[in-house]
């Protein structure tokens, strides 16, 4: 379908009760402390609805509910990431060493963690600290970032969750001396 084809209002009425159905199981398998409401569900599902309903095509001899519920599902994910992303963009930019303005950290404490984390970062791989730049400091995709490096988006994904990784079990470390 083109892009500029209609909402199908008649639709997207009928069919609002799926996307609150699909909020409801996928904020159940979040944990509580996600932040994630049920009402942004509900938004990033009812664009996901609308996107739907225009691109439906009744002649492939699909339901328009087992079509919407694809795209209701996939555009209430695509928020959870993009939010997640934007979430953690803010805590790693705070670390980065271009920023031109650094934070000022209420207490020596909050300095102390600061200066900590950056250390960590910087003893992780060239590659999975350019990777780490690129996603949280840039705000870039896996696929963005993937032709920058010469690999596919799924490797850069597992650099980036190995990183993660070895992140936490360099956090975990008492600090060498060297």
């Amino acid at each position: 379908m083109a892009p500029n084809t209609p909402v199908d209002w008649a639709l997207v009425v009928e069919h609002s009760a799926l996307v609150k159905n699909v909020a409801g199981n996928l904020l159940r398998t979040l944990p509580a402390n996600s932040g994630v409401s049920h009402a942004d569900l509900m938004d990033a599902g009812m664009l996901g609805l609308i996107a739907a309903s225009r691109r439906f095509d009744p002649a492939r001899g699909f339901k328009f509910a087992t079509f919407a519920k694809h795209r209701v599902h996939g555009a209430m994910f695509d928020w959870l990431q993009r939010s997640q992303r934007d979430r953690a963009a803010l805590s790693i930019d705070e670390l980065h060493p271009n920023t031109l303005r650094a934070p000022e950290p209420d207490d020596a404490q909050e300095q102390a963690n600061h200066v900590g984390l950056w250390r960590l970062v910087k003893r992780l791989p060239e590659r999975t600290q350019q990777i780490f730049d690129l996603y949280y400091g840039q705000g870039m995709s896996d696929y963005q970032i993937a032709p920058t490096l010469g690999v596919t988006a799924p490797r850069v994904c597992r650099i980036r969750q190995e990183g993660l990784k070895r992140l936490r079990r360099l956090a975990r470390q008492p600090e060498q001396t060297a």
